[in-house]
């Protein structure tokens, strides 16, 4: 049992770190250190148990007085992204569904090709001209369709949101970041002239998951079970604010950088606005999606996004910066995450508590905790 003492010097080092939020800790941890020491972390715990107080104490003022947000002054989401199949443009959508998977449909499928005894899928950092085949999404025929010009004529096809799997042979073994999960192989269904455009390798075939992958990694369970993401990066949702990418252009400009970045360099589902301060959402652990039709759903921020060389690329040509302007200058103020000291981090990723619901751009949200999170290898 925890004695008295000891309950009085925690409590002590709590009432020190009162004028101290999770910012305070992101700056303590974000020096560039090969290993936390054990201080670090002990602040950290300290912290991040103090925020945790006060969100039982918010849920508990709720529960007995039925206090509410004033969601005129909260953070509201600006753009929605559906990408069906990874690593090609995604198509901005005004509202849309979240399922057990996050956004309905998103990363669905993907391209990759057999090697070593299993599939890896084939990304923009393999074939940047993948940016520039745009995505039409027709809900009315329930189905996805691609189109793209690179100077040989025009090109199409369409893929289906509900692909029929009937007559498809067993599953086949794909690797994604480290995580092996089981794919289907659709054959056909892209024509010749797409990957001689783009300059894939002939051999790339169109993978569809109806399950996926087990989010495990710093995430939480729900009735003992984990989230499933499909063809994801890993975790079922990427979420960024519009005013962090701002700042980005600016720091890229006075770098001498010629590169605008929107938000499709970097790929999320859901893009913010109205948020506090610059990089806010680093300290998110909890957050409320209030939906228009009055009901609230639950969110929680897993970790930090470190970023690959993709948002390099100008989504509008499909040519790679030949000076990795965004890379350089995010090496420059966002290596600030303990858990990877070498990585560059950019955005949010999350998991959703609940499903069958859509969310639509205007929808407001709320934070409801904070926390020091830190970057955990997937896997």
């Amino acid at each position: 049992m925890i004695s008295l003492i000891q309950l009085l010097n925690t409590s002590f080092l709590l009432l020190l770190l009162v004028p101290f939020g999770a910012d305070f800790g992101v700056k303590l941890t974000s020096y560039q250190l090969n290993k936390p020491t054990r201080l670090t972390l002990l602040l950290v715990a300290l912290i991040n148990f103090r925020h945790r107080l006060v969100y039982y104490a918010h849920s508990l003022l709720d529960l007995l007085f039925g206090t509410s947000p004033d969601l005129s002054k909260s953070s509201k989401i600006k753009e929605i992204y559906v990408h069906p199949v990874k690593s090609l443009r995604g198509d901005s959508v005004q509202e849309w569904e979240i399922d057990q998977h996050g956004l309905k449909c998103d990363r669905m499928y993907t391209l990759g090709i057999f090697r070593d005894g299993k599939f890896k899928a084939v990304t923009q950092r393999e074939c940047q001209k993948m940016t520039l085949v745009y995505c039409d999404i027709d809900k009315e025929n329930k189905c996805f369709k691609y189109s793209w010009d690179l100077g040989n004529g025009p090109g199409s096809f369409t893929l289906p949101l509900e692909p029929d799997i009937a007559s498809v042979d067993s599953q086949k073994p794909v690797e994604l970041w480290g995580v092996n999960f089981e794919t289907y192989v659709l054959p056909d269904m892209i024509p010749s002239k797409f990957f001689e455009d783009l300059g894939m390798d002939k051999d790339a075939q169109l993978l569809y998951s109806p399950k996926g992958k087990a989010v495990k990694t710093n995430a939480p369970q729900f009735n003992n079970q984990y989230r499933f993401s499909l063809f994801q990066d890993y975790y079922p949702l990427l979420m960024v604010s519009d005013k962090d990418i701002d700042d980005l252009n600016v720091r890229i400009k006075a770098k001498g950088g010629n590169l605008v970045c929107s938000a499709r360099n970097f790929r999320p589902n859901m893009v913010l606005e109205r948020v506090g301060k610059l990089f806010d959402t680093d300290t998110w652990d909890k957050f409320a999606v209030h939906t228009k039709d009055g009901k609230i759903h639950h969110w929680s921020v897993t970790s930090k996004c470190p970023r690959c060389p993709i948002p390099n690329i100008n989504t509008e040509t499909g040519v790679n910066d030949n000076k990795s302007i965004v890379s350089r200058v995010l090496s420059t103020y966002r290596r600030v995450d303990f858990g990877n000291v070498y990585d560059s981090f950019f955005g949010m990723s999350c998991v959703q508590h609940d499903y069958n619901y859509s969310i639509s751009v205007g929808d407001a949200v709320v934070v409801k905790s904070r926390r020091i999170n830190h970057y955990e290898c997937i896997g």
